[in-house]
């Protein structure tokens, strides 16, 4: 799945309209996070061997160095003893706000592992890091057309537009409002225009 779409369905899943700044802000941390590590692959190995060389997404993704990292930040058991430790924090000490936090913090990271591990066909981690390094092939992908990537991509670009929507309805922040139609501007121009245009 798309960062992107990671950050806003997460959003709308673990906060509500009344919910604190620092809870949207766990919600999307926890969305980012297991992606941010494939930002820092693309920038260090981008500026080592070009930008547009295939090697990048052909080899270097799949070594066993960066594999290692990916599998760190997508770990289903990291993410339930991040979400363990927010409730114990919460029940057990004086600091429940940093409970809270932890907790959709680790739902969200959570919730972007178990979206991976479905939509992911060649590609995917690790997600049973440090117990074993058994990666999972989803029949299905969010991007390869060979393994329902367009279908899927539709779905994913609709759900995206339609939780930016949600979340437009639920702040009136001016901020956040422009933040959000720059997110659906994006979806459109490198999503839904590319699909209208292969339609027609």
């Amino acid at each position: 799945m798309n960062t992107q779409a990671h950050i806003l369905i997460n959003t709308v899943l673990l906060t509500r309209k009344h919910s604190k700044k620092y809870l949207y802000s766990a919600a999307l941390w926890g969305a980012l996070l297991p992606d941010l590590p494939i930002f820092v692959f693309f920038l260090v190995e981008g500026l080592r061997v070009g930008f547009g060389n295939p090697i990048i997404w052909r080899e270097l993704y799949f070594s066993s160095r960066w594999t290692t990292v990916f599998a760190i930040f997508n770990s289903i058991p990291l993410s339930v003893c991040i979400v363990i430790g927010g409730y114990i924090v919460k029940q057990l000490t004086a600091r429940v706000r940093t409970g809270v936090w932890l907790t959709i913090f680790g739902w969200s990271l959570f919730l972007h592992t178990i979206s991976d591990l479905v939509l992911h066909h060649d590609d995917g981690h690790p997600h049973f890091f440090p117990f074993n390094d058994f990666i999972f092939s989803s029949p299905i992908s969010y991007w390869d057309p060979a393994h329902y990537g367009t279908l899927v991509g539709s779905i994913e670009t609709a759900i995206s537009l339609l939780c930016t929507l949600l979340l437009l309805l639920r702040t009136k922040k001016r901020s956040m409002r422009i933040f959000l139609g720059l997110v659906a501007l994006i979806l459109i121009v490198l999503f839904v225009l590319p699909l209208l245009f292969d339609f027609f």
